[in-house]
């Protein structure tokens, strides 16, 4: 039976003991301080006990557990330990615990309490069901290899004889050879270029295409993993890694992570090194599969530093990637938006943002205007549906792309781009504008009513603005 370890913050004492009242009554063994320590015991040396002695420790993660400094040392002292990190609320790691969370699968507790309680136990029940069975057929594949290894050593030592006894031979017959003036010598193939003699290539930027994955190496590790599934899979293809061969199609990585579950990233990032490099936005996303939330976004940020993601990515295969990770669809579009085609038209950008809005909508636009993905020479209408949604982000979304909109644009196109914005948000829209040139000379009354229309207490900054660009 697999021991579970409670860490808690002292202000969520009441929701971890009933974390630990119905685990126990689902017969899981657990330990928590405020239940398991004695008078007159040292706490400190109970806490690291309990640690050592545990095989999970289940993190009851709130806002007060996010500030506390005796729980980043227990998460320290449990770091080769499975941590669970169990929500109770919305939040997401801050500081120290960003690093300590970073790559773990949280439970969420948020909602339905009783339900989630007992899915949270029947995994733990089944993290113990699956050990067993891994220690069962390791200990078979153990028994398997010693007969394996004995016949290994009885092949080599043959044809190390046999290699000796053909080169003996060999040799003899080289000097019994008579070679006469007329003899004519095999002439190698010449290279066909001084490069090509060094192994040089020319583009060395280029990514080399992988060769295949062996199928018959990839058969056995799959063979080796049948019937494993969560945790217990994780830890397979991590005793099998040096089995696993290089050069995995997208359908080779997602047979590996298949039944890997919510440690899916997890197993990922083991294998993230052995896939072929360079797919496109259909094999990325047959890789990362049901990922979602930070796990997707996590596994992005996995393939893209193996150079497994490809560049020139089209809109539709950036938005197939990142389609998934929900609050963090903007970190996601950060990891991928250098490899987007560039020059994008507004249909494609809005596409790939999504539904990012507010803040993370202009954040998304910044990252893609940074790395050259939005055209040129943009009209109102695309200008518009790339910075719609960014709400009170409106004009700090405008003025990133101002300077890509078509120049001398009417008084309804400037309306149109400008938007719900107002106030001396409005204001300010029409002064990027102004200065990117993208106002046209020459505005009759009308146009210049429907630009400075609304910007209320700040309608004499606007008239100034655009004076000199009415008629």
């Amino acid at each position: 039976m697999v021991k579970v370890f409670i860490s808690f913050s002292s202000a969520d004492k009441r929701t971890a003991e009933a974390i630990y009242s119905r685990l126990r009554s689902r017969g899981i063994d657990c330990w928590i301080s405020s239940k398991d320590i004695n008078p007159g015991e040292d706490y400190q040396d109970c806490i690291v006990k309990a640690i050592n002695s545990s095989d999970i420790v289940l993190l009851v993660f709130s806002s007060s557990a996010n500030k506390s400094v005796e729980i980043l040392k227990e998460l320290s002292l449990a770091s080769k330990k499975t941590i669970i990190p169990a929500r109770i609320e919305d939040v997401l790691p801050e500081g120290a615990f960003q690093f300590q969370l970073s790559n773990r699968q949280f439970f969420d507790l948020l909602k339905d309490f009783d339900a989630n309680i007992n899915i949270l136990a029947d995994k733990i029940i089944s993290m113990d069901v699956s050990e067993k069975k891994y220690k069962k057929k390791w200990f078979v594949i153990k028994k398997k290899h010693k007969r394996i290894a004995m016949l290994l050593l009885i092949t080599i030592a043959v044809g190390v004889l046999t290699y000796t006894l053909r080169h003996q031979i060999s040799v003899f017959f080289q000097k019994l050879e008579v070679v006469t003036s007329n003899s004519t010598v095999p002439s190698r193939q010449a290279p066909s270029s001084p490069t090509q003699m060094l192994g040089i290539h020319h583009n060395q930027q280029s990514i080399t295409p992988s060769s295949p994955a062996d199928p018959a190496k990839l058969n056995n590790v799959l063979v080796l993993l049948n019937g494993s599934s969560e945790y217990i899979r994780v830890n397979e293809i991590k005793a099998l890694k040096k089995k696993i061969p290089t050069g995995l199609t997208a359908k080779d990585a997602s047979l590996l992570l298949s039944g890997s579950g919510a440690y899916r990233e997890n197993a990922l990032r083991l294998i993230d090194s052995k896939i072929a490099k360079g797919l496109g936005g259909t094999g990325i996303s047959k890789i990362l599969g049901s990922l979602s939330e930070n796990n997707r976004s996590q596994g992005i940020k996995d393939l893209e530093n193996a150079g497994v993601i490809k560049t020139e990515l089209s809109a539709s295969e950036a938005a197939a990637i990142i389609n998934g990770s929900g609050a963090y669809r903007e970190n996601s579009l950060s990891l991928i938006s250098g490899n987007i085609k560039k020059g994008l038209g507004g249909k494609d950008i809005a596409n790939i943002l999504g539904s990012l809005s507010e803040n993370d909508r202009s954040q998304g636009i910044k990252d893609l205007e940074n790395s050259g993905v939005i055209k040129t020479e943009l009209s109102a209408s695309e200008a518009a549906a790339i910075i719609n949604g960014s709400g009170a982000y409106r004009e700090n979304s405008l003025s990133l792309i101002s300077g890509n909109i078509k120049k001398g644009l009417g008084g309804q196109d400037i309306a149109n781009i400008l938007g719900s914005l107002s106030e001396s948000d409005r204001c300010q829209g029409i002064k990027d504008l102004e200065r990117s040139g993208v106002i046209k000379k020459g505005l009759n009354a009308d146009e210049a009513q429907m630009i400075i229309k609304g910007t209320g207490a700040y309608q004499a900054c606007a008239v100034k603005v655009i004076n000199g660009n009415i008629e």
